[in-house]
């Protein structure tokens, strides 16, 4: 039931999509082989779709060939426009099954470029997610859009940087063998088994106890994760040997030399943000409450209406020039500002 309903479903908004000369087509998540139908259908859908049509008339879509109204739920909105998709991650349809009731049908949005990876890092019930765990021992996040690591600079956050959207090469990295990914699995056994495959294995780094309390939360609602905890206490699978190293900033060599390209742009976003932290002490609150006077509130109202005066050449004109450029700024700009006790 779920396959045949997944593929009608598939079919209605290829054709509406193909009409409007797209050519990425939505794609089923792939489920383990003996998964019995569970009442709902995942979809990853291309940014094509949502480009061509609101919710509503991609509900409207379904309903005109079904003959019935097709309800429409909205994710990642905390007030979904129902005129807009940009800020939902995914939508819920309540597709009609020919014996009665309906069967939840989940669109999930990706962009057309990560459309591959998206399906290889959804595929065989939420072994991404187990994969995943090796990578974050190593400062990486695996997820739908590719392998990203988020660089900081003390406690200051710089940016999230691209290392791979190759899936192949991601899997192996891992210490996984692809071309027995690429097989597929015909139950969770067999998901587990591969799960616990990897040379990097190491069955502790997913104990919820070294866990931290955003992955634990997440974890205890997976039933695919505390299934492999189970298989891991049954079976007493043995870690590889593996040592991990103490910080991510070890690990960076090994991620630089097996995808050659991240290199530039980790270098590129700790530059930038190394330049901000200097930009940013420039303008302190102390220098500016020693030239203005202002303490508090208006200390932070007016350092705020400085930057949106001076506009996007703020830091160009003003703190690339040094203190002497600053001081003569915020002097400047105190001129006009309102005596104290007026609001902007």
């Amino acid at each position: 039931m779920e396959a045949q309903k997944a593929a009608e479903v598939i079919s209605i908004l290829s054709a509406r999509m193909l009409e409007a000369g797209l050519e990425l087509l939505p794609r089923k998540v792939i489920a383990y082989r003996e998964k019995a139908d569970h009442g709902d259908i995942d979809l990853i859908v291309p940014d094509g779709l949502r480009d061509l049509l609101t919710p509503p008339q991609i509900a409207k879509l379904l309903s005109d060939h079904y003959g019935v109204e097709i309800p429409c739920a909205y994710h990642g909105q905390d007030e979904p426009d129902p005129t807009v998709i940009q800020k939902t991650s995914m939508i819920s349809l309540g597709v009609p099954l020919e014996e009665g009731g309906r069967v939840q049908v989940d669109l999930i949005w990706v962009k057309d470029h990560e459309l591959g990876y998206a399906e290889g890092y959804y595929a065989w019930n939420d072994l991404g997610n187990l994969m995943g765990v090796i990578g974050k021992k190593m400062g990486l996040k695996f997820g739908h859009k590719g392998l990203t690591m988020m660089v900081n600079m003390g406690n200051r956050y710089g940016g999230e940087v691209m290392i791979s959207q190759d899936f192949k090469a991601t899997v192996e990295f891992f210490g996984y063998d692809h071309a027995r990914w690429a097989r597929g699995f015909d139950n969770l056994q067999q998901i587990f088994e591969f799960a616990a495959s990897s040379s990097l294995f190491d069955p502790d780094v997913y104990l919820h106890e070294f866990r931290n309390s955003n992955d634990r939360a997440k974890e205890r609602k997976r039933s695919t994760y505390s299934g492999f905890l189970d298989y891991l206490r049954e079976t007493q699978v043995p870690s590889n040997g593996v040592v991990w190293k103490a910080s991510r900033e070890d690990y960076l060599e090994s991620i630089f030399e097996a995808f050659p390209a991240s290199r530039a742009e980790y270098q590129a976003v700790m530059d930038d943000l190394a330049l901000k932290m200097v930009r940013k002490a420039r303008l302190n609150g102390e220098l500016v409450q020693s030239v203005t006077g202002l303490d508090r509130e208006e200390l932070g109202a007016f350092v705020k209406a400085l930057k949106m005066h001076h506009g996007e050449a703020f830091e160009e004109q003003v703190l690339n020039k040094g203190e002497e450029a600053l001081v003569a700024a915020i002097r400047t700009f105190q001129r006009s500002w309102p005596s104290p006790g007026c609001t902007l």
